[in-house]
């Protein structure tokens, strides 16, 4: 590879790990809503697993009427 191209792939690597730090929530999140908007209780089910470095939180909502 170029010596350029190298270089920009590295400022950009870096750039990418020093956002990821700077970030206050480093959770990675999935989010299901399937609710209909007029319930007011929607019926809901939410998990998260945390290892330190890495963390998943999922959140799952539906409606309890057909």
């Amino acid at each position: 590879m170029k010596p350029r191209i190298m270089r920009l792939a590295a400022i950009s690597a870096i750039f990418v790990a020093l956002m990821a730090c700077a970030a206050p929530d480093r959770r990675a999140g999935i989010s299901l809503d399937m609710h209909r908007m007029g319930d007011a209780t929607p019926r809901h089910f939410e998990a998260e697993i945390d290892f330190g470095v890495v963390a998943l939180s999922l959140r799952l909502r539906w409606s309890a009427h057909a």
